[in-house]
């Protein structure tokens, strides 16, 4: 730095990081003597998007929104769909709000797994304590967010139990202690 070691700020220089790099989470900034200031960085996972204003937002997994809104959706990342109404977004500003923690864990595990046992996901939607999840593929799978462990656990017996489970299913429920699965309908020959 162009001043003495012990007059910068640290809490100043933390958040012109965070400004002008949107896409990155400052873990630690320190000082190291005689001159020198290091800071420590993480790259954000981009877990999924949100719609506001005709524009497509990218949001990291800590509910921070890691670049500039678009008019075209992002290829490959779920559209994130809550309740909670959305302050002013750009780069840089938050939704974590109780609706993005719910799904936040949901979003995670997708995006490590690049979707749900081969199959993309269209889109998570927070209503109250339920999560549902849309695949590309067509079904819809609902979790409870306070039992997400165990509709996960649910989902993958059912996945290897019924090997064409997600492509023959319109709707799978797991908040059940039984699970509720709907076939896709059969389209009648008329002839």
């Amino acid at each position: 730095p162009a001043t003495s070691i012990f007059r910068v700020d640290l809490a100043a220089l933390d958040r012109a990081f965070q400004q002008r790099y949107p896409s990155v989470e400052v873990q630690e900034i320190r000082r190291f003597l005689p001159n020198r200031v290091v800071a420590r960085l993480r790259f954000r996972d981009i877990v999924a998007q949100v719609r506001q204003g005709g524009k497509f937002f990218p949001v990291g997994d800590d509910g921070a929104i890691v670049a500039a809104g678009r008019a075209a959706p992002f290829q490959g990342l779920p559209l994130l769909e809550m309740g909670q109404r959305l302050g002013r977004l750009g780069a840089g500003e938050s939704i974590a709000g109780s609706d993005f923690w719910r799904a936040s864990v949901l979003l995670s595990t997708l995006r490590r797994n690049g979707g749900l046992a081969g199959h993309p996901v269209k889109a998570v939607r927070v209503e109250g304590q339920d999560l549902l999840l849309h695949l590309e593929s067509g079904p819809e799978i609902r979790f409870t967010s306070d039992r997400l462990a165990l509709g996960w656990q649910r989902l993958g017996e059912l996945i290897v139990s019924k090997r064409d489970l997600l492509k023959n299913s319109a709707y799978l429920d797991l908040r059940f202690e039984d699970p509720v699965i709907r076939e896709k309908s059969k389209k009648k020959d008329r002839r």
